[in-house]
């Protein structure tokens, strides 16, 4: 296959068809009408795309898809009872339609590209081409099993627009504004109703038993629609089928045929991932007097799932007290009870974390989050943020969150996500970034699960204006370029594990992280270059600890920006990019010192980079470099404890370094300190008076300052400073901890 040639071929018959429509349009003249161009170019543009390019082969074969999406609009709020139909031929260019739908059927097989494309005609067989955004991926949902031929579609308030390809098309970018329906249904146009058939004649008993054929067959989605279409009255709260109760009054389905029903349709909900439904289907959370084995199961699992580990629990218990020879009950229940000592206690095998997210692709973990210390509030200038409740100390742990989504780089040979796509959004004036297959995820997963949304959407997202309403023709209404907004001014990037992380740095090895996630409550914390927290990763778990000892009532930071990043202009456009000014220290003393300062700063630095990377460690200038080192302090008027000079650290760690090697001592401790200071550090016992060696302020600990508490425990030792080198070492396990995130790993990381 030829995809380069193949997509060249589609794009120039697209084109055509194009530049046909613009010539067309004028305002208030309909700007589509059946011509044998349109459709000739049409049916050859998807029916060639469809053949040459299939499903698998497009999910398999390409590492990177581009997407280029329209300005931002707000899904249909109009229940479909309001709407009114309109056919193609009445469509206007660039139109959102509001007020109407359009009844469409399938005429082609789909195909992929970001999302999937399928062609399709109204009643009177007009052809054009429907393109549906946020949908599941092939290796989760065959794009077949979404829509194929025949598939009867209503789309609300249809978007005629141009699309990637060049072409005109329906642009469905919102999932709740298609909706997929039977044949039997009434707003489907009577000819296609005649021509499909009549209604299904089949028992309820018959129909159960091809849906637990299904099941048996692992065709969960197939299953679903067999107990639906065909039989039932409620498609559970994310998924209402309207016009079926004609159909389960038609079957003459008894009461326990429809508690068996649904029971086994709460499985098949399980299976994907729609726990909301399952949770309905199987009677939570009143049972009756009688609760079936099957029900409760089904229903601590759905909880489980939901991260509602408190109600699980209560549930596992009444199915152990009612089924004791139920093992997986049993188990299940020790495994639960294990969440929620975690979220009560933030009690964790950090151990086991770090080995499951090694071996695990996606590194999904099994955990439970834990809120510390802890509390959500209203800044005075910055909106929301995340304030320590009480005292703690530096490295202890204030939060433990599992992601609510991500997109994950690791398990290729690339080190690169198989689909790393960035759309860009036009709103006011500007574009913001967003990771497709990241927004993807998380519509889907608020669609299948509503009970997810209002968390998901109370997240920071600027002054974009949400729509009047949650829920419509019972879906809940997921406004794809709202998720795009909260993810672009939200996002973390992050690697597998900040344990890998820091043995790179350590070992110098320095790679590009392309995965990328959204974590509800740390996006509560607020950016300093001052900050008093650090985040580190162990698989889809983000920990917060105290870098310094805090206060109760004190704002919790993060810093957004690598230490590294010294670049006044590139960090305040990122700070733009995410929509704020910040006002650190550090920041301040940036625009309030002379350009002329700066720049001389600026030229010191350059002639410090040059003398420390220019020779080997042994070799190195250490007098021209402490001068440097002195003419660069004195750009500075502030100490560093108020404003740190981390730029400053790395030559001063070499040094460091140098004169240990020398076994210069006095040196190597004048070093240490310095180094420790650049970050804000206050300390004694590094200096001439040999006073006990003691941190009285923690300052913006990274991953270098193990090493340099390390540097200082060997140094310590080859005095005979024994307590001091033990008080080293424990300040080098606490910078671990703050760093990695657990200290579990040092040993095996530094040795005993």
């Amino acid at each position: 296959m030829d995809l380069q040639r193949d997509t060249r071929l589609c794009i120039e018959a697209a084109k055509s068809f194009l530049q046909y429509l613009i010539e067309r349009k004028q305002d208030g003249q309909n700007s589509y009408d059946r011509t044998s161009m349109a459709e000739d170019c049409l049916i050859g543009l998807l029916g060639d795309y469809s053949s040459n390019i299939a499903p698998d082969q497009q999910s398999h074969n390409e590492s990177f898809r581009a997407a280029l999406t329209t300005s931002a609009y707000l899904p249909c709020e109009t229940p479909l009872e309001e709407l009114h139909a309109i056919a193609l031929q009445d469509l206007e260019l660039g139109s959102h339609h509001r007020g109407k739908y359009l009844p469409l059927r399938a005429i082609a097989p789909p195909s992929r590209a970001t999302g999937i494309l399928v062609l399709a005609e109204d009643e009177f067989e007009f052809p054009i081409i429907l393109y549906l955004h946020q949908q599941e991926e092939e290796h989760v949902r065959k794009a077949t099993d979404i829509v194929d031929v025949g598939a009867l579609l209503l789309v609300k308030e249809p978007y005629f627009d141009t699309m990637i390809f060049g072409t005109c098309g329906i642009q469905v970018d919102h999932l709740s504004d298609v909706i997929y329906v039977d044949k039997d249904d009434a707003r489907v146009p009577e000819a296609w109703r005649s021509s499909i058939g009549g209604g299904n004649e089949d028992s309820a008993e018959a129909i159960k038993m091809k849906g637990n054929l299904e099941m048996a067959q692992k065709n969960h989605l197939q299953a679903i629609r067999e107990y639906v279409f065909r039989f039932f009255f409620f498609f559970g709260p994310a998924l209402i089928i309207p016009d079926s109760y004609t159909r389960a009054l038609s079957q003459r389905a008894t009461p326990d045929q429809i508690e068996v029903i649904k029971r086994n349709r709460a499985l098949a909900f399980l299976e994907t991932k729609q726990f909301d439904a399952a949770l309905s289907d199987t009677g939570f959370p009143n049972f009756g007097p009688d609760p079936t084995e099957k029900a409760l199961a089904r229903a601590a699992k759905a909880l489980y799932f939901l991260g509602r580990f408190k109600e699980a629990r209560e549930v596992l218990k009444k199915l152990c007290q009612r089924f004791p020879d139920n093992k997986d009950g049993t188990g299940t229940l020790d495994r639960v009870e294990k969440r929620c000592a975690e979220q009560n206690t933030g009690d964790y095998d950090f151990r086991f974390l770090q080995a499951e997210a090694k071996k695990r692709h996606p590194p999904v973990l099994d955990h439970a989050t834990y809120f510390g210390p802890i509390e959500v509030k209203e800044t005075q200038d910055k909106g929301r943020g995340l304030f320590a409740t009480k005292a703690v100390r530096a490295g202890d742990l204030l939060l433990c969150e599992k992601a609510f989504g991500y997109i994950d780089a690791h398990g290729y040979d690339d080190g690169r996500p198989k689909i790393t796509v960035t759309t860009y959004t036009e709103k006011e004036n500007r574009f913001i970034r967003a990771r497709t297959d990241l927004v993807r995820l998380i519509v889907q997963k608020i669609h299948r699960n509503p009970s997810l949304v209002s968390a998901f959407t109370a997240m920071h997202h600027g002054s974009y204006q949400t729509a009047n309403t949650c829920v419509v023709d019972g879906k809940p209404i997921v406004d794809t370029f709202l998720t795009q907004r909260i993810v672009s001014l939200n996002v973390f990037n992050y690697e597998l594990s900040s344990l890998i992380t820091h043995k790179r740095l350590r070992s110098m090895k320095h790679t590009a992280t392309h995965s990328w996630g959204i974590w509800i409550k740390a996006s509560t914390i607020n950016h300093s270059c001052t900050s008093n927290a650090y985040r580190s990763i162990i698989g889809d778990m983000m920990i917060v600890r105290a870098r310094q000892d805090l206060e109760p009532g004190t704002e919790i930071t993060i810093s957004y920006c690598g230490s590294e990043e010294d670049d006044e202009k590139i960090m305040q456009e990122q700070f733009e990019e995410w929509q704020f000014t910040c006002a650190c220290a550090i920041c301040q003393d940036e625009q309030q010192t002379e350009a002329s300062v700066l720049a001389g700063r600026r030229q010191l630095m350059d002639k410090l980079d040059d003398a420390c990377g220019s020779t080997s460690r042994p070799d190195i200038q250490t007098e021209a470099v402490e001068q440097l080192l002195r003419a660069l302090k004195n750009t500075y008027t502030r100490p560093a404890n108020e404003v740190p000079r981390m730029r400053l650290s790395q030559a001063q760690l070499l040094l460091a370094y140098v004169y240990n090697a020398q076994n210069k001592m006095d040196k190597v401790f004048k070093f240490v300190d310095e180094t420790l200071i650049s970050f804000g550090f206050i300390l004694a016992g590094l200096d001439s008076t040999r006073v006990s060696f003691k941190i009285i302020k923690w300052g913006l600990v990274e991953d270098q300052h193990v090493e340099v508490f390390r540097l200082a425990q060997e140094a310590f030792e080859k005095i005979q400073a024994r307590e001091d080198a033990m008080q080293a070492e424990e300040y080098a396990r606490t910078a671990f901890k703050i760093v990695v995130g657990e200290d579990s790993s040092f040993e095996s990381v530094y040795g005993k």
